[in-house]
């Protein structure tokens, strides 16, 4: 009787020290972003300042809305390590009906410290995949290594198990909101913004390797929205847009060596690659912004010299506009 009740007192012990070590997290500030096309460079500036916000706060929560049917490798690992380096609780919603994060999504979805999907809706179908030829075989296995050893370190980050996540980048393999929450890819399957914060409230999660829980009553949702620099250059990174700009880019250039000396078809012409290059990510963001700026100047010199009828200096205010939209960032 003596060993067991000896027993009893080590378990209730050791109980009472494991929620000892939790930490209250409260919630009173919710940033709420909506990410409704391909995961590209607009997308990854539009987390940024969104962080941002977020990080004015010490008790602010950042919400992800996400329906989105993939993008760029190189942006979405950029927007994970950019989450990691701001100790704030995650979240992703897969939401409205009809929604899914596929492919870039779901990945991103793997480093959520909780994933919620509404009904109707799927995640999954990361397997990498080219614009151009199909990748040689060592080439795809390299690829598909890498992103299935970072989804399974996300998961494991956050307490959780990467196996279905591995499934969805080898196999390419999608789920049902409610098949993915019996997997337990997903904590939870919510309809609104009450579900959604009954749902957290009281949730533990692993905040920067420590357990904490969230503490939610009545938070305040901030819906951070793109600005008309990130809306403009969203509806370029569109990968067959931006494919079509390179082509068009390269192909005036070609003109403008054939027939030299007008410099309105090299002028666009280069315009057009600075865009693909940004859209690609080729170029980063900010340098890009700066390189159009810069070329508005060259193309209001040239106006001088040469009659253009007006084009040079249309494609030099055209230029000096979205290099400007491009690299400031304000409120307004």
């Amino acid at each position: 009787m003596k060993i067991r009740n000896y027993f009893f007192f080590l378990i209730t012990l050791f109980h009472f020290n494991a929620h000892g070590n939790e930490s209250s997290y409260k919630v009173t500030h919710i940033v709420e972003m909506n990410i409704a096309s391909t995961i590209n460079p607009a997308t990854l500036s539009y987390l940024k300042e969104s962080l941002k916000k977020a990080k004015k706060r010490p008790d602010s929560l950042l919400l992800i809305k996400l329906n989105t049917p993939g993008g760029l490798v190189s942006t979405t690992k950029e927007m994970l390590t950019e989450i990691g380096s701001h100790q704030i609780p995650f979240v992703v919603w897969v939401t409205p009906e009809g929604a899914s994060a596929t492919s870039a999504g779901a990945i991103i979805a793997s480093g959520a410290h909780q994933i919620l999907m509404s009904p109707g809706t799927n995640i999954g179908a990361a397997t990498p995949i080219t614009m151009s030829k199909e990748l040689p075989k060592d080439a795809r296995n390299k690829a598909i290594n890498d992103l299935v050893a970072l989804v399974q370190s996300l998961r494991e980050a956050r307490g959780k198990k990467g196996n279905s996540f591995k499934e969805m980048v080898e196999k390419a393999a999608s789920f049902k909101a409610q098949e993915a929450l019996e997997k337990g890819i997903i904590d939870g399957i919510v309809s609104n913004e009450q579900e959604l914060i009954e749902h957290l409230n009281n949730k533990s999660l692993i905040l920067n390797a420590q357990t904490v829980t969230l503490s939610l009553n009545n938070p305040h949702f901030e819906t951070s929205e793109m600005d008309l620099g990130q809306k403009f250059l969203d509806i370029f990174a569109n990968p067959t847009l931006a494919y079509l700009l390179f082509i068009i880019g390269a192909a005036l250039i070609y003109l403008e060596l054939q027939a030299p000396g007008g410099f309105i078809a090299g002028s666009f012409g280069v315009i057009s690659l600075i865009f693909a290059g940004i859209c690609f990510q080729v170029i980063p963001l900010n340098f890009g912004a700066l390189s159009l700026m810069g070329l508005s100047f060259v193309l209001f010199m040239l106006e001088i010299y040469i009659t253009s009828f007006g084009l040079l200096t249309l494609a030099g205010i055209a230029s000096l506009v979205t290099g400007s939209l491009f690299l400031y960032r304000t409120d307004d």
